[in-house]
């Protein structure tokens, strides 16, 4: 795993701002196209949906099973991330 993709799975916000910070690859897919919003998504985590969103990663990239992250986003309160920043984008 890469280390964004590490946070995002065990949700250590501080190492993911510092990654952003340094100008990590927000879109870094893993083996299996999994990047860390799909990671976040899964989590339920809202604030780590923002975060990853507002560093501009793409809420439309498919993993190998042609799921965005916000297929995997069954939480209200992420889904609702989600349509914010879509809706703020639009």
């Amino acid at each position: 795993l890469r280390p964004l993709h590490l946070c995002a799975r065990t949700g250590n916000s501080e190492t993911l701002r510092v990654l952003l910070r340094g100008k990590a690859d927000v879109d870094a897919a893993n083996e299996d196209g999994d990047r860390a919003l799909h990671f976040a998504a899964c989590r339920k985590d809202s604030d780590f949906v923002s975060l990853l969103l507002d560093a501009r990663a793409d809420p439309t990239a498919k993993n190998c099973m042609g799921e965005t992250a916000m297929d995997n986003a069954w939480n209200e309160d992420v889904r609702g991330i989600f349509d914010l920043k879509w809706s703020n984008d639009a």
